[in-house]
């Protein structure tokens, strides 16, 4: 199975997607569940909701420039998504689609093949993992 067209970037947010993603016609969505985690030690104090958003933004970050679409954070109340608009259709999106079999939610996706096989490069497995542990480690 070639993998010239996944690199480290694409696997990750492949772990973003199967993990919380949904595939729209306008975009994608990344949902980030809040939690009510607020936890307080002798000299540290560990507020979820707060670490959640910081890492959202890296996230962002990370993964606008391979999309190179609009990316914005948005409360939807229950989590805070990460939406992505397109006006169009790119390859990259294309590719996206057919890597995850064109499901278009998280509930359908299922992990994609090229990462359960064994010619598949370690960097691309870890990467996918960590976008997948990154949106549902919560």
């Amino acid at each position: 199975m070639k993998t010239g067209y996944l690199d480290p970037d694409v696997a990750y947010l492949l772990g973003l997607l199967v993990a919380r993603g949904e595939l729209q016609e306008t975009g994608l969505i990344i949902h980030f569940p809040k939690g009510a985690l607020i936890a307080e030690g002798e000299s540290t104090k560990f507020n979820t909701n707060k670490e959640i958003q910081l890492g959202i933004d890296k996230i962002r970050d990370r993964i606008s420039d391979l999309l190179g679409a609009d990316i914005k954070r948005v409360d939807s109340g229950d989590s805070w998504d990460l939406v992505a608009s397109t006006t169009k259709k790119t390859i990259a999106w294309r590719n996206i689609g057919r890597l995850l079999e064109d499901k278009t939610d998280f509930p359908h996706f299922d992990i994609p093949t090229i990462f359960l096989d064994k010619n598949t490069p370690q960097i691309l497995k870890i990467e996918f993992m960590r976008g997948y542990a990154d949106v549902s480690g919560n």
